[in-house]
């Protein structure tokens, strides 16, 4: 059985509602190498990355329209989850 429990949800979004490009950022204190998953609608994974940073840069063009989420792992641990609106 896994360990997801939230160290810190110190995440955000933004612009979120996006057009263009998002920008996922981490506030605080996390692990120096962290995953971020974003999932469509349905629960597809759409991108998988390394984080070395505390911020990534994506083309909202390329996720789906409407409604998608992601999550961010560090340490074996889920450090931010949250929802990223593409228009």
């Amino acid at each position: 059985m896994g360990n997801n429990k939230i160290v810190s949800n110190d995440s955000k979004v933004f612009p979120n509602p996006s057009k263009d490009k998002i920008t996922i950022e981490i506030q605080g204190n996390s692990p120096k190498e962290k995953v971020i998953e974003i999932f469509d609608s349905i629960g597809r994974i759409v991108m998988k990355r390394k984080m070395v940073e505390n911020s990534i840069q994506r083309d909202s063009e390329s996720l789906s329209k409407g409604l998608n989420f992601y999550k961010i792992m560090g340490s074996g641990r889920l450090i931010g989850k949250g929802k990223i609106i593409v228009e």
